[in-house]
């Protein structure tokens, strides 16, 4: 079972701790690499630069090494590039088409996200994602 949408605006904090998620309402069936992808890509900032701009950041250089960070932290071992450019790839493809089948059935939260430039945003995200695995990891020197 996994959230399906394990992002900082879904945690629950008790300080400085992440105690949890809420908002479960994409909770389902999914792969451990499919909910990793979306949470990855939410708590690195993967988001169109615009839109993680937006919400102040501005350590678009430093992604490659957050990335990596996270996803050690996490005790993935498997390949980055599959799970970035294969795996989150095509978990943004499915949220633009869950968006736009929800819009197109008339659910004005989705209608709003369909043309308030969610969709739009997302796209931009999918093309900017192979930058961010071709900039080489910062390494810090201690």
């Amino acid at each position: 079972m996994c959230h399906n949408d394990a992002a900082p605006y879904n945690a629950c904090w008790n300080d400085d701790r992440l105690v949890g998620f809420f908002d479960w309402d994409f909770a389902g069936p999914a792969t451990r690499e499919w909910d990793l992808a979306f949470t990855a890509s939410a708590w690195v900032r993967l988001h169109a630069r615009r839109v993680a701009r937006d919400e102040g950041f501005r350590a678009f250089d430093d992604r490659r090494r957050r990335l990596d960070s996270f996803l050690a932290a996490y005790g993935w071992t498997g390949d980055v590039e599959h799970l970035v450019l294969g795996t989150l790839r095509l978990r943004m493809l499915s949220h633009i088409s869950d968006i736009e089948q929800l819009a197109a059935s008339g659910d004005p939260l989705f209608q709003a996200l369909s043309t308030g430039g969610t969709v739009e945003a997302i796209r931009e995200a999918l093309h900017e994602l192979p930058a961010v695995l071709t900039s080489p990891p910062k390494r810090t020197t201690a």
